[in-house]
């Protein structure tokens, strides 16, 4: 069992130790509720990778919104339509075939 020293140490057990995941330095908090003593590790705001993100990459230029963010690609949607739609009009212009290893262009109107 263990016991209160002097300058106020109590030893963990150590299958406390390991079922709680403590680490040497780990922020433990105390409670006294009635005339028991909970303690409880204290778990600290750990910064996602997302936050961290910019600060990973070293990043310094401006931030945008999600709705910038949509904008844009909305334009770049819209643009890779267009882009794609003219080349098929681009190709339906030039019904040819290939002849003798050579292309030859049966007709060049506007349908």
């Amino acid at each position: 069992m263990p016991t209160l020293s002097v300058y106020g140490d109590v030893h963990i057990p150590d299958n406390l130790i390991h079922a709680l995941g403590l680490k040497p330095g780990a922020k433990l908090a105390f409670e006294r509720q009635g005339d028991a003593i909970i303690m409880r590790p204290v778990k600290t705001h750990k910064i996602s990778q997302v936050d961290a993100g910019p600060k990973i990459l070293a990043y310094t230029g401006s931030t945008v919104t999600l709705e910038e963010m949509d904008e844009a690609i909305a334009k770049q949607v819209e643009e890779e339509r267009i882009r794609r739609k003219n080349a098929l009009v681009t190709l339906s212009k030039y019904r040819g075939r290939f002849k003798a290893d050579k292309f030859v262009r049966e007709d060049c109107y506007e349908s």
